[in-house]
This record gives structure tokens, C-alpha cells and sequence, in this order.
């Protein structure tokens, strides 16, 4: 089947819109799927983690190490996606010059946001 350019342009329009996540639709993603613990790793070193949401406004991540439960809210999620949103995927987890220094759990938000977003572009 041939395309006309117009159906050609605004099937690649759609299909690039399909490809870009916002922090709204990742929150409203994330909440949904943590009703219940999952099992998860982090990035950097393939450490095993459960994570649940608790509330509308937290996630609570559990490292299999240690089992001491680590709020982080949605406001660190939130402040992350903007510092990583403009970056490649191979980009976004890496702590250029300390910018995730302010964060206590940068590597579970980091987990998390991957897990949900891959190869997605985010807006």
C-alpha cells in the first residue's frame, strides 16, 4: 500500500506523539502498577528492590540488602524526570557533576522511571 506525504506525515506525527511520556502519564503509570509490591533492580549495580505505592504522593523502595523501607515522594520523582528528560536513555541515569547529589534514593527513582519509560522520549 502507498501513502500520500499528508497520510505518510500525519501517521509519523502520531506515532511520534505515542513515543513521548509526560510526568503526569508516568505518575498516573507508576501508581497504577505499584498498587502491589513488585520486584525491581537498580541500574547500576543489578540490586535487587521491591517498591509499592503507598499513597498518592509516595513510593516506598525496599532494598533486598538491608529490608529498611525508603520513602522517596513524588516531588524527588518529579525533580529527576526534569534533570534527565532532555537526555538520551543511555544518558538520563548517569550522576553528571553530582546532579543527583540532592537526592537521597536517586537509584531507586532512577529503576523506576526506566522501567516505565525505556526507550520513550519524556516531555
Amino acid at each position: 500500500m502507498i501513502f500520500s506525504e499528508t497520510e505518510t506525515i500525519e501517521y509519523l506525527a502520531t506515532t511520534s506523539q505515542m513515543e513521548i511520556m509526560n510526568f503526569d502519564e508516568f505518575w498516573d503509570i507508576l501508581s497504577e502498577y505499584l498498587r502491589q509490591p513488585k520486584e525491581f533492580k537498580t541500574l547500576d549495580m543489578g540490586k535487587p528492590f521491591k517498591a509499592i505505592m503507598i499513597d498518592s504522593q509516595t513510593v516506598i523502595a525496599t532494598p533486598e540488602s538491608s529490608g529498611k523501607p525508603r520513602p522517596v515522594n513524588k516531588d524527588h520523582f518529579r525533580r529527576m524526570w526534569n534533570l534527565m528528560k532532555d537526555d538520551a536513555r543511555s544518558e538520563r541515569y548517569v550522576s553528571k557533576d553530582g546532579r543527583y547529589a540532592w537526592c537521597y534514593n536517586p537509584v531507586y527513582i532512577c529503576a523506576l522511571i526506566d522501567y516505565k519509560v525505556g526507550d520513550q522520549k519524556m516531555q
